[in-house]
């Protein structure tokens, strides 16, 4: 009865977080790909990367360079800012769900910066980055985001 049991579980579909990956990465790698023309194919109604709390276009201004377009998606949101082993928990989980979609990609990181830590990737179409921001004592929640900009 036990071995039918354990066939049983093994032939059953994957979880759903177990899935998840597979959508990530292709989220991942579809945001990577429109990147080239400046994500102006981007639906305004439709989140690339499922799962995502809030995506929006805006312009990365790096200091080696000039501005580039940029997607930023935000992926985890504490409004009360105090949930930090959850924000760093987060943080983490993210970043190990990157590096497994990009495999050759180079990275960098975790590096601290203004309220928070980033990681960075980069691959021949474009730039990867995950911050951790703290927030601040107002009304900017703590939170984890994602930005894929254009490396041109």
């Amino acid at each position: 009865m036990r071995r039918l049991l354990l066939l049983g579980c093994l032939l059953l579909p994957l979880p759903a977080a177990a899935q998840s990956g597979d959508a990530f990465c292709a989220g991942l790698q579809r945001a990577i790909q429109l990147a080239a023309n400046g994500f102006l194919e981007v639906p305004l109604n439709e989140h690339l990367i499922p799962g995502t709390i809030e995506q929006r276009r805006g312009v990365l201004e790096d200091q080696d360079g000039p501005a580039r377009a940029a997607l930023i998606v935000v992926v985890y949101a504490d409004p009360t800012r105090r949930e930090t082993a959850a924000l760093e928990s987060h943080f983490h989980g993210y970043a190990e769900r990157v590096a497994r979609c990009l495999p050759g990609a180079a990275s960098n990181g975790p590096l601290p910066v203004a309220r928070g830590v980033m990681s960075s990737w980069q691959t021949e179409q474009a730039r990867i980055r995950l911050r951790r921001d703290a927030g601040d004592l107002y009304s900017d929640p703590a939170k984890v985001e994602i930005t894929v900009a254009s490396r041109w």
